[in-house]
């Protein structure tokens, strides 16, 4: 019997984020738009044309040619860099979304702040995925998905130590399933089952916020956002391909 595909492509050193179904954003540092050295527009390779930018020259990230593993990495500095568009139709009206994130965070760790989200224009809640600095506690990561107004789930895992390892991680909401869950290197490291009441995303408007209110010294080389639940075959295949290219150990 043949090689999955997935498989095939990954051997070969061609795996496309693009061949698995749903890809809505697709950030990688080796593609953005800058302006005297910095970052004004992060372009987006899926296609979809959902490029998060910055007007502002001082708010601007630089370009670290290499920033994890030997590959760029957009470097925010900790004060009010940011990135940010919207509104677009991202994680809107579908059954699931996964955000693989490949990043390393580079200031005081008793002092991060950090924030990769897809946020809804509803009042009533955070994010409908994302990640962000739990407010108790700077060190530990607090991860969010929702679905309606009065709906959502927050998750919370231990400081696995921010500045020494780089990570890969993936947030997964199935929202058909009730479940969301929480990804560290391709370690399960925090789930809620259920969170809410099965069935598909809200349909209002988004944004997708990188770091944004939340000042983060942080490094960050791709983004992957897909608008559906990935398969655990599918999700692995991403999580290696991250791995292989900035030479972050899976767990």
């Amino acid at each position: 019997m043949p090689a999955p595909r997935i498989n095939l492509l990954l051997r070969s050193g061609r795996f496309d984020p693009r061949k698995l179904g749903g890809l809505q954003c697709w950030l990688d540092a080796s593609i953005v738009a800058l302006n005297g050295g910095a970052v004004e527009t992060w372009v987006d390779r899926s296609g979809n044309g959902i490029s998060p930018t910055q007007a502002t020259a001082v708010k601007r990230p630089f370009l670290a040619a290499n920033g994890i593993g030997g590959k760029p990495a957009l470097q925010f500095d900790g004060v009010d860099d940011a990135l940010e568009v919207g509104p677009v139709p991202l994680l809107s009206a579908c059954p699931g979304g996964t955000i693989f994130i490949a990043h390393k965070n580079t200031g005081d760790s008793a002092n991060i702040a950090r924030m990769v989200a897809v946020l809804t224009d509803s009042s009533a809640g955070t994010f409908r995925l994302g990640i962000n600095q739990r407010s108790v506690n700077s060190v530990y990561d607090q991860a969010g998905g929702r679905r309606l107004n009065a709906d959502a789930g927050m998750v919370t895992a231990e400081n696995p130590g921010y500045q020494t390892m780089p990570r890969i991680v993936r947030l997964a909401a199935n929202w058909q399933a009730a479940r969301f869950e929480k990804w560290v290197n391709g370690q399960l490291v925090s789930y809620i089952d259920p969170f809410q009441t099965p069935g598909l995303s809200d349909a209002s408007a988004s944004w997708l916020s990188i770091v944004g209110n939340a000042a983060a010294n942080i490094r960050i080389s791709e983004i992957l956002i897909y608008g559906r639940y990935l398969p655990a075959s599918e999700a692995a295949a991403v999580e290696r391909y991250l791995s292989r290219k900035y030479a972050i150990a899976l767990s």
